[in-house]
C-alpha cells in the first residue's frame, strides 16, 4: 500500500524530502507518492528526512491503537466514515489535566472550564506539537468537536456568559446512529437562559473556541451533541475527533 504525502509543506533538499513553512497550509497541494521501499529508506535516514520520519512514526503509533500521554489520550474509532463522504481514520481525543492525570470535565450546569487558558495550555500545546503539527502538510485531515452532558436536571437557572456567548451554534446533524452529514450545517439556537438540552452544544462550541485559539490553521466543526442517558458526572465533557485521510 502506497502512502501519500501532501507536498506544499515539503520540498526537495539534497534529493531528500524536507519540511517547509506552513504559511500556505490551506492551499491546493500536489502529491508525492512513496513506495514501501522508499518509506523504509526514510525510516532509516537522517537529516532532511526527519519530518517525514516523524509523520510515519506518528502514523504507526496512532494506527496501533491507543496513544496515552500525560496531556491527552488518543483512541482509534471503529468507523471509517463518521462524517458522510469523509472516509479514512477517526480518532477520539481526550485532553487531560496533567496535574490530576485526569480528563477535563465540566462542572454541572456549566459550559466553560475556569482558567482554561492556563489549564488547557499544556494539554493543547502538547497535542498540537506532537500530533497536529506533524500531520499538517502530510495528510488531509479535519477536526471535529462533540459535547455531552448528564441527564441530571440543572440545579439552578444559568445564563450565557458575555465572554462566551454562543447563541447560534452551527453543527453537522446526525443522519444515522453514529454518522453525521457533511453539509449543509444546521443551527442550534441557545436562549440566554439555557437549559440542560443546550449544554452539549455549548460545551462543543467552547471546545471549538479553545482549539481555534491554540491552532488557527484548521477550524473545527461541531457535530450534533446530545444529553447522555447517564446521570453520572463522567458525561460532562466535550471531545475532539480527529479525521485523517491516510
Amino acid at each position: 500500500m502506497r502512502i501519500i504525502l501532501q507536498a506544499i509543506a515539503l520540498s526537495v533538499c539534497c534529493g531528500l524530502i524536507v519540511a517547509g513553512g506552513m504559511a500556505h497550509a490551506q492551499s491546493p497541494r500536489a502529491k508525492i507518492y512513496l513506495s514501501p521501499a522508499e518509506i523504509e529508506a526514510i525510516r532509516k535516514g537522517s537529516g532532511c528526512r526527519s519530518l517525514v520520519r516523524q509523520f510515519l512514526a506518528l502514523q504507526d503509533r496512532m494506527n496501533a491503537g491507543n496513544v496515552q500521554t500525560d496531556f491527552y489520550d488518543l483512541n482509534i474509532m471503529p468507523t471509517n466514515e463518521l462524517v458522510k463522504n469523509r472516509r479514512g481514520r477517526y480518532y477520539v481525543v481526550y485532553l487531560k489535566d496533567a496535574s490530576q492525570r485526569a480528563r477535563f470535565r465540566f462542572p454541572g450546569g456549566r459550559y466553560v472550564i475556569q482558567d482554561f487558558e492556563t489549564r488547557f495550555r499544556r494539554a493543547m500545546s502538547s497535542f498540537v506539537r506532537e500530533v497536529l503539527a506533524v500531520i499538517e502538510g502530510g495528510a488531509d485531515y479535519e477536526i471535529f468537536v462533540r459535547g455531552s452532558s448528564s441527564n441530571s436536571p440543572m440545579s439552578r437557572r444559568r445564563t450565557l456568559r458575555e465572554d462566551f456567548n454562543f447563541a447560534q451554534i452551527g453543527y453537522l446533524p446526525k443522519i444515522a446512529a453514529d454518522r453525521y452529514a457533511a453539509l449543509p450545517p444546521a443551527v442550534h439556537t441557545v436562549p440566554n437562559a439555557y437549559t440542560n438540552d443546550d449544554l452539549p452544544f455549548l460545551r462543543a462550541a467552547f471546545m471549538k473556541d479553545v482549539v481555534k485559539r491554540f491552532y488557527p490553521l484548521k477550524e473545527p466543526k461541531v457535530l450534533q451533541s446530545e444529553v447522555a442517558q447517564s446521570a453520572s458526572a463522567t458525561a460532562q465533557f466535550a471531545e475532539l475527533i480527529l479525521f485523517v485521510d491516510w
